[in-house]
């Protein structure tokens, strides 16, 4: 299981995990290593469904090709898959400790602007959900 141990996310990403990691200590969150995993869970999950909607408004409906008829289990599935690669991808053997010291000695300055990019990326996450309900909306043979 070393090969575990050396696989880590692309840097903005642990940065993401960093910010949001300190905003939940800020706030006396009682578990924030859970509170990160499940809102980086969440928005990659919004960011998987978008793409879906994008394929099928192109043309390729991989919903319906591969997971028709089991959408609540899937989606289930998925959120427990997504929830389980962010676990191992930032906290085995507490690789998070590791994340917090690669960024805590930044200047004012980047951590204004790293939270700034976190909430545009956050903003844009729950956009594309906004934008994938759109898209469902526009693909439905019922939608006049």
């Amino acid at each position: 299981m070393q090969w575990l141990e050396k696989l880590q996310p692309p840097k903005f990403l642990r940065y993401m995990f960093y910010k949001l990691y300190m905003f939940a200590l800020k706030t006396n969150n009682s578990t924030p290593k859970l509170s990160v995993a499940i809102t980086l869970a969440f928005t990659h999950l919004l960011q998987l469904f978008f793409t879906l909607d994008l394929f099928r408004f192109i043309g390729f409906n991989i919903w319906e090709n591969y997971f028709s008829g089991y959408n609540k289990i899937i989606v289930a599935i998925f959120s427990l898959l997504f929830l389980y690669i962010i676990e191992l991808f930032y906290h085995y053997k507490d690789k998070h400790l590791k994340y917090v010291i690669e960024f805590e000695n930044e200047i004012k300055s980047q951590k204004k602007r790293g939270t700034i990019y976190l909430f545009i990326y956050l903003f844009i996450s729950i956009a594309l959900l906004y934008v994938s309900l759109w898209l469902l909306t526009i693909n439905n043979p019922n939608y006049l």
